[in-house]
C-alpha cells in the first residue's frame, strides 16, 4: 500500500458516497485497502445522518474552496515523502492522520458542520465517530499559524487525551489510545507519562534514547487502570538548561579548621560620632579638718590622808564611823571630778 494509493482510494470513495453510493459497493473497487477505507467510510456515512441543512451554500463554497487548498497542500507533503524514499511506518501514520483531517472537513462539508462537530466532540477512542473528532482536532492545528497559540492548542488537546483514558478507565473499556506526554519518571516494568502509568513490557517497543523530560508518543491499550504499550516514540528530547561554572579561586594558606560551625557575621553597623565630653566642675576644696580635743589628762587621785585612828568605838559607833568614812570618801571624789 502506498500513500497515494490510499489517498486516490479515499477520494473515490467519499465521492461516490456523495452520490448515494454505500460503503460496501466502495470497498467492493478496493478490496486490498478495505481495513483502512471502512472506519473512515462509515463514519461519514453517521455523521451525514446527523447533518444540518440549513447552511448557506455560499458559507459551504468558501469553506469548500479553503478546505481544498490545505487538501491539496497535505497531498503535496505526502507525495513528496514517497518521493524522497519509502517512508517509515510512523510517517506513513502521520499522513494517514493528515488524510482524516482531510476527511473531517470534506464530511463537514457534507453535513453542515455543527451536526458533525457536536456529535463527535464527547466521543471517547473505539466510539464510531471518534476518528471525526481526531480529525477535526488536526484541522483546527493546521488552520492555527500563531506558534504561541498554536501551541496552547496542542497543550490542549493533550489534556484532552488523557481526560479521554480517564474515561476509559472509569468505564471499563479496554480500547486502542494513541497520545503524546512527557516522560516524568521511569522505573523497570512502568513509566509515568502526562500524568498516567503505562506498562512498559518486553515486546513493547522503544524508539529512540528516552530519559526523563522527553515528549514522547504511546501508542497502546488501557487494561484495569494501565496503559499497555506498543510503542513509545521520541517525540523531543528534553531541552538541557545551562548552568554557569563558577571560576576556580585561589586556595587559601592552610587555615586552622574552625572548632565550632561559625554563625554567620551579622552585618556591621557603622558608629555614629561620640559626642563632646562636657567639662566636669571643679570639685570643691575639702574643708579643713577641725582639731579633735584632746582629752584631758584624769587627775591623779590625791593621797588620802592618814586618818587617825578613832578609838575604838562601840559597835554601833564602828557603824557610824564606817558610814561617814564612806561618805567623805565619795566627797572627795565627787570634788576631784569636778576639777
Amino acid at each position: 500500500m502506498t500513500t497515494e494509493t490510499l489517498y486516490d482510494a479515499l477520494e473515490i470513495c467519499l465521492q461516490a458516497l456523495e452520490q448515494g453510493g454505500d460503503v460496501e459497493s466502495c470497498l467492493v473497487r478496493f478490496p486490498a485497502l478495505a481495513g483502512e477505507l471502512r472506519p473512515i467510510l462509515e463514519t461519514a456515512v453517521q455523521a451525514r445522518s446527523s447533518a444540518v441543512t440549513d447552511v448557506p451554500e455560499a458559507a459551504v463554497r468558501r469553506s469548500k474552496a479553503r478546505v481544498l487548498q490545505a487538501a491539496a497542500e497535505m497531498r503535496e507533503q505526502a507525495h513528496s515523502r514517497v518521493r524522497q524514499g519509502s517512508p517509515a511506518r510512523w510517517q506513513l501514520g502521520r499522513v494517514f492522520r493528515l488524510m482524516l483531517a482531510s476527511l473531517a472537513m470534506v464530511v463537514f462539508l457534507l453535513t453542515g458542520g455543527t451536526g458533525l462537530v457536536n456529535a463527535a466532540s464527547g466521543t471517547l477512542p473505539g466510539d464510531s465517530l471518534y476518528p471525526v473528532k481526531r480529525g477535526w482536532e488536526g484541522v483546527r492545528l493546521l488552520f492555527v499559524v500563531d506558534p504561541k497559540a498554536k501551541a496552547e492548542l496542542e497543550d490542549e488537546l493533550e489534556q484532552e487525551r488523557v481526560h479521554e483514558i480517564n474515561e476509559l478507565y472509569h468505564a471499563d473499556r479496554i480500547e486502542q489510545v494513541n497520545f503524546q506526554g512527557v516522560v516524568a519518571a521511569q522505573e523497570r516494568e512502568y513509566w509515568e507519562i502526562s500524568g498516567l502509568r503505562v506498562a512498559v513490557e518486553d515486546e513493547t517497543r522503544i524508539e529512540g534514547m528516552i530519559i526523563p523530560g522527553s515528549l514522547v508518543q504511546v501508542l497502546g491499550e488501557t487494561d484495569d487502570g494501565v496503559i499497555k504499550a506498543e510503542s513509545i516514540r521520541l517525540l523531543a528530547a528534553p531541552v538541557a538548561t545551562f548552568t554557569p561554572v563558577p571560576s576556580l579561586t585561589a586556595q587559601p594558606t592552610s587555615t586552622p579548621r574552625p572548632t565550632s560551625r561559625p554563625i554567620d557575621e551579622p552585618a556591621t553597623i557603622e558608629p555614629t560620632e561620640s559626642p563632646e565630653p562636657t567639662e566636669s566642675p571643679e570639685p570643691t576644696e575639702e574643708p579643713d579638718p577641725t582639731e579633735s580635743v584632746e582629752p584631758t589628762e584624769s587627775p591623779e587621785p590625791t593621797e588620802k590622808p592618814d586618818s587617825p585612828k578613832p578609838p575604838k568605838p562601840d559597835d554601833n559607833d564602828n557603824d557610824n564611823g564606817n558610814d561617814n568614812s564612806d561618805d567623805n570618801d565619795n566627797s572627795d571624789d565627787d570634788d576631784n571630778d569636778n576639777d
